[in-house]
């Protein structure tokens, strides 16, 4: 409302009283939200699982960003054996970032990728889609198709409700 009467008041052809002049502005209140103790962040990383759940629970923790950027990861956009691991992505806006990658990540996603193969050598939709670097997406399905953003989001809220945390959408999502 205060912009477009400073804007009012710029123009000489519009009338210059500002009736908000002396309506004070309102007051920004910062609440915290929820944050994990260590226990919780221990139970969640080690807690048992799938090694699909695993990994994401460790991709998830050290390098935060959204549901399809995990969704969309593909082996060929991560680092695993150079000298300092990252991984690069397209993020929002279609900006190209790059993660490096913490240790415990990088050890966790070499074992994932090793049990991948393995599944891939019994499956022939996962051998497909590991075949070409376009549909080797980080996290298959057994049908050999991305893991859906949404499908990431309720694999990390099971794994919390598994792992005896506290859950809580975020502002908005509902």
């Amino acid at each position: 409302i205060r912009f477009l009467y400073r804007h009012f008041f710029l123009d000489d052809e519009l009338p210059d009283i500002d009736p908000s002049a002396h309506i004070p502005s309102p007051k920004v209140a910062v609440i915290p939200g929820y944050a994990p103790s260590r226990d919780e962040v221990k139970r969640f990383l080690e807690g048992p699982g799938k090694p699909r759940d695993r990994v994401l629970a460790s991709w998830v923790f050290f390098t935060a960003s959204r549901r399809a950027t995990f969704s969309d990861a593909r082996w060929r956009d991560i680092d695993l054996d150079g000298p300092n691991p990252r991984w690069f992505f397209v993020g929002k806006g279609q900006v190209v970032d790059e993660v490096p990658l913490h240790p415990q990540l990088v050890r966790e996603l070499r074992k994932y990728r090793n049990w991948q193969q393995q599944e891939a050598a019994r499956n022939p939709a996962i051998r497909a889609a590991l075949d070409h670097s376009d549909t080797a997406f980080v996290l298959l399905t057994r049908t050999g198709k991305r893991v859906h953003p949404n499908t990431i989001g309720k694999m990390i809220r099971w794994r919390a409700i598994r792992a005896g945390i506290a859950v809580k959408d975020a502002e908005g999502t509902r």
